[in-house]
């Protein structure tokens, strides 16, 4: 479960930084007269499709594979998400000591 929230983090925290930049990004082109409207409208869809289409897609089935208690490890990923777990986890006493 550990495992699963760290992979979760890693994934999602940098994805959330992106779309709130490309949002204030297109939001200020937006702005432009005339062609910022059409020029917004298109990097909407292209955010929309390339991003959160995906990662709503992803968390989904992540978050099926958590309830059913299988531990799924994402490309990359994963591997950061197994470093933040070395980093955050204390550690454990041996046994006799």
């Amino acid at each position: 479960m550990r495992f699963s929230a760290a992979q979760s983090i890693v994934l999602f925290l940098p994805l959330t930084v992106i779309f709130g930049v490309l949002k204030v990004i297109i939001g200020i082109i937006a702005f432009v007269p005339l062609i910022g409207f059409f020029v917004a409208g298109f990097l909407w869809t292209a955010v929309f499709f390339v991003i959160i289409v995906p990662a709503v897609i992803i968390w989904l089935f992540l978050m099926i594979q958590a309830y059913r208690g299988v531990e799924v490890k994402l490309p990359y990923v994963g591997e950061y998400a197994e470093k933040l777990l070395r980093l955050v986890s204390p550690r454990q006493k041996k046994a006799g000591n």
